[in-house]
């Protein structure tokens, strides 16, 4: 967490830091990050970023917790629509998560590096970043059951862990076969995802079975 120092600052000031922050973050993988250049572009001496922070890895790990929750928030924001099948959703939500990259696109590069790429996520980030996605994929799975899409007996928490490994390397899957960079998505790079997403949906409500249930369940 930051020293009191930076909480105290005029709001005006933090938020500049922190723009400039997630400019840095965003641009350069975390070892390339510099510090230098951040109080450059303030303007600021560079003892001056000690008083408000422990050092790289401090003011790292709280830009990283805030876009996650930005994120987040921003997914969860989106809720089901009437008529709409529980998979239909799970789909969209798929969608909207890459829709917030595109409207934010630093914030999204943040996120992504830290999920798919290589970066030394601060233990307790980690943490709070994995308990976070847990608890929202536990929260629609449970809409799942409610709307009778997802049976009664599935464990909840072993679905949640299972759907958070399959996230951790979608990424992956994205720039292995699409030679795309999660971190730089277009407009038409939606267009050509939407039928991975379809596809990705389609797993998760009929598993890998050679055929769906008779009854399309």
């Amino acid at each position: 967490m930051p020293k009191q120092t930076f909480f105290n600052l005029p709001d005006e000031k933090r938020m500049a830091i922190l723009d400039v922050a997630i400019v840095e973050f965003a641009e350069n993988d975390y070892q390339s990050a510099s510090i230098s250049r951040m109080v450059a572009r303030l303007g600021i001496a560079k003892g001056s970023f000690y008083q408000y922070f422990e050092d790289k890895n401090d003011l790292y790990a709280f830009v990283l917790d805030l876009v996650m929750r930005e994120r987040l928030t921003f997914v969860q924001q989106h809720t089901i629509a009437a008529g709409q099948s529980f998979f239909e959703y799970v789909q969209e939500l798929l969608e909207v998560g890459m829709r917030f990259d595109l409207a934010h696109p630093y914030p999204g590069r943040i996120v992504y590096r830290a999920l798919f790429g290589a970066e030394p996520i601060p233990g307790e980030s980690r943490t709070r970043i994995r308990q976070s996605l847990l608890d929202y994929q536990r929260q629609v799975l449970r809409l799942g059951v409610e709307m009778g899409e997802i049976a009664p007996d599935v464990n909840l928490d072993l679905a949640a862990h299972m759907l958070n490994a399959v996230a951790a390397d979608f990424g992956g899957f994205i720039a292995a076969h699409f030679q795309m960079s999660p971190e730089g998505l277009t407009p038409g790079d939606m267009t050509l995802l939407r039928a991975t997403f379809a596809q990705a949906t389609r797993i998760l409500r009929y598993g890998l079975s050679a055929r769906p249930p008779a009854n399309g369940a």
